[in-house]
């Protein structure tokens, strides 16, 4: 069985936009390799300088397996965002309140693509990892204005209670 080759990059913007020519030569050349046959497979674990998104990539002949994923900030850093940029001071109940709703819709969010894709050439190969790249943008995009959503809904919970008392 053929030793997987590993490279780990990180580039500026993006997981995978290899039209950019950020790339770096060396292991383009060994996935371009890995892509037709010629070696073993290859590993590209990547991310994105500017942003939290990860991933790897494995090439093999005629195909990649593609695993994409973002991270946001911890539920707790996430509650404390909400309140400090409402100029709200929480008590402590609020606080656990904010704190155990978003961890359960952090539990329950999709974070990830993974993907299989088979391509006839080196060059579409790479233009469908970056539409998997593309489709992740695009679901982070969705969470974060569920998200949104959401933290309204436990801001107008918090102040129900607050007129209730």
């Amino acid at each position: 069985m053929a030793e997987t080759r590993e490279y780990p990059i990180e580039l500026e913007a993006s997981l995978w936009s290899v039209n950019e020519g950020e790339f770096p030569i060396d292991p383009l050349f060994y996935m371009q390799r890995a892509f037709e046959g010629d070696i073993g497979p290859v590993m590209i674990r990547t991310a994105a300088r500017k942003e939290s998104r990860y991933g790897s990539v494995k090439i093999t002949r005629a195909r990649a397996e593609v695993a994409f994923y973002f991270q946001w900030d911890d539920p707790v850093d996430l509650t404390n965002e909400l309140f400090t940029s409402l100029h709200m001071v929480p008590t402590l109940g609020e606080l656990n309140y904010g704190i155990d709703r978003i961890s359960l819709w952090c539990l329950e969010a999709t974070w990830q693509i993974t993907r299989r894709v088979e391509a006839q050439t080196f060059d579409e190969l790479l233009e469908k990892i970056d539409q998997v790249e593309s489709d992740l943008m695009e679901l982070e995009r969705r969470q974060s204005s569920a998200f949104t959503k959401f933290l309204g809904e436990i801001v107008a919970t918090i102040k129900d209670n607050r007129s209730k008392s």
